[in-house]
Parts: structure tokens; C-alpha cells; sequence
């Protein structure tokens, strides 16, 4: 899947920031999520390059879901607040400035358009979970050489969920009889979006809850030699009281304080310590020095 993040920086009038990627088309400050770097970095190092600018990201407002091309591509939308510099993109960089922003300007990429709209009205909470339909305008702009920044390998992505019962009690499954407690945990089917991927985990438990909320995007430190990046994204999911699991035997409903924890994964115990807030969803680089 390809990961792409999007920094949405406005100015004290409300402009937002725009560059041009041709003569006809304006576009926002992006890049390929780098394997070990956590995305505010590479939006900051981003906003450097191109615009000379110094930029903070501050609050992950949406993910925003492309089923096209093969693989999918998730991009991560961040709004930034400007902490310095002067607009002066460098040579070689494309041109940039501020743009009025109700409406958006005709000539931005149908690509960011909706997605970068929400960013704009995103008024805090969770982030938005929305799926990209791509439409004609959308597939002629890719065609023509209006994609995301180039470079970098797409990444292998793994669904991990933490439903919850308000009693505090949690879903766990195991593929073995005496084996280990493990949070659900799939990589999204071709096409399907990462937060349907959750959802999915939750019915095969013959669970029915709430919309997936992310909590966490843990990233691997270092991309092995020939492999893809890694990337694991957990979201939570709230039930019911009343839920019961099927079929029991690869299901069950755990209270992490209970005797029964003692057969839960370690790494799964680490997740549920940190207590992520779905409200601010973490990135968090794993085996790193």
C-alpha cells in the first residue's frame, strides 16, 4: 500500500498553501512516509525544501483511502502551524504561495481536493476515516503525472483491533488450543480500506460494534534489505455489554486483570500499557535505537 502524508498549513488571513506541480494544477506539500520517521519529521523537512518555511504539524485531522492503484494508497492529512521563515521556494522547487480557501481554488487536484476541504472544517476529535472514490478527472490527472511524491516502496500493512466491552473486557483470539492470547490482527483484503479491515475482524468474532476509531500507527525502524517497509495500524472499536464471541474455542473475552491474562502476548500487553488516545492517534517507530 502506498503511504503518503499531506501537511495542510494556512496563514493568518486563512490561505492555505499551495504549489504547483504544472502549469494548470496546484497540489499541498506531500511525501511518501519514510520507514522510520515519524511523518511530522518528514512534513517538516518537506515544508523546508520546498517553501523555505519552518512548520510544525500539529494534529492529524483524516486518512484518506484510494482502493487505486494496485494495493491501495492510505494518505495521512496533518494541519501545521507556521513557527518561521519566509516564502521563497529554492530553485528547482516548484512555485508556491497562499491560496484563498472558501472555495478552494479550481485549478487544486480533484486528488486532494475533498480530502484537503475536510482538513480545513476538521473542528479536533479523531481523525476522519473516509474512503476515496476516484473519478474521471481523478484517473486522467494520475495518467498525466500528477501523483503522489515519487520514490520510496509501498508498505505491508497489518490490521491489529482492540475491542472493548464497557466492562473493560476484550476480544482475544488464538489459532491454537494452548497457544497465546493475541488481539486480532489481518492485513486488509485487496481494495478494502484499513479501518473495513478492523470492522471485518470484529463480525468473524461474531461481534457487532461501533465505527473503527484509530488509535496508534506503529512504523518498523528500518526497512529489511529486498523487504517492504512495515507498517502495523491499530484501531479500537467499542461493543456492547451484552457481546458474546463465536465460535468460543479461537474466541475469547479477557480481562487484562484477570487470571487469564497471564496467556496474553507480551507485545499485545506493551499496546494496551500505552493507552493511546483515539482522540490523537500516536506514530510510534518500533526497534529503533
Amino acid at each position: 500500500m502506498e503511504l503518503i502524508v499531506v501537511g495542510v498549513l494556512s496563514d493568518y488571513k486563512g490561505r492555505v498553501l499551495l504549489q504547483q506541480s504544472d502549469n494548470r494544477t496546484l497540489i499541498p506539500i506531500h511525501r511518501r512516509l519514510e520507514p522510520g520517521v515519524l511523518p511530522a519529521d518528514t512534513l517538516a523537512r518537506a515544508f523546508r525544501e520546498d517553501t523555505t518555511l519552518t512548520v510544525l504539524p500539529v494534529r492529524l485531522t483524516g486518512l484518506h483511502y484510494r482502493a487505486e492503484p494496485a494495493g491501495g494508497e492510505l494518505a495521512f492529512y496533518f494541519r501545521c502551524i507556521m513557527r518561521g521563515g519566509d516564502l521563497a521556494p529554492p530553485d528547482g522547487r516548484p512555485p508556491a504561495g497562499f491560496f484563498d480557501s472558501a472555495p478552494l481554488p479550481r485549478a487544486l487536484s480533484s486528488r486532494f481536493h475533498g480530502p484537503l476541504a475536510a482538513t480545513l472544517n476538521h473542528a479536533g476529535g479523531p481523525p476522519l476515516l473516509t474512503r476515496e472514490e476516484r473519478g474521471l478527472g481523478q484517473r486522467l490527472s494520475r495518467l498525466l503525472g500528477n501523483r503522489p511524491a515519487a520514490g520510496g516502496d509501498d508498505w505491508a500493512i497489518t490490521i491489529t483491533v482492540i475491542a472493548r466491552r464497557p466492562d473493560g473486557q476484550i476480544v482475544w483470539t488464538r489459532h491454537e488450543p494452548n497457544g497465546m492470547w493475541h488481539l486480532p490482527t489481518a492485513a486488509p483484503a485487496p481494495g478494502e480500506a484499513p479501518w473495513a479491515a478492523a470492522e471485518r475482524l470484529v463480525r468473524q468474532a461474531g461481534l457487532a460494534g461501533g465505527a473503527a476509531t484509530l488509535s496508534a500507527v506503529e512504523m518498523a525502524a528500518n526497512q529489511p534489505a529486498a523487504n517492504q517497509p512495515a507498517a502495523t495500524l491499530l484501531f479500537t472499536m467499542l461493543l456492547g455489554e451484552a457481546a458474546r464471541l463465536s465460535p468460543p474455542q479461537q474466541y475469547q473475552m479477557i480481562d487484562v486483570t484477570s487470571s487469564e491474562a497471564a496467556d496474553i502476548s507480551q507485545d499485545d500487553r506493551r499496546r494496551l500499557a500505552r493507552r493511546d488516545d483515539p482522540a490523537a492517534p500516536s506514530f510510534i517507530v518500533m526497534g529503533g535505537e
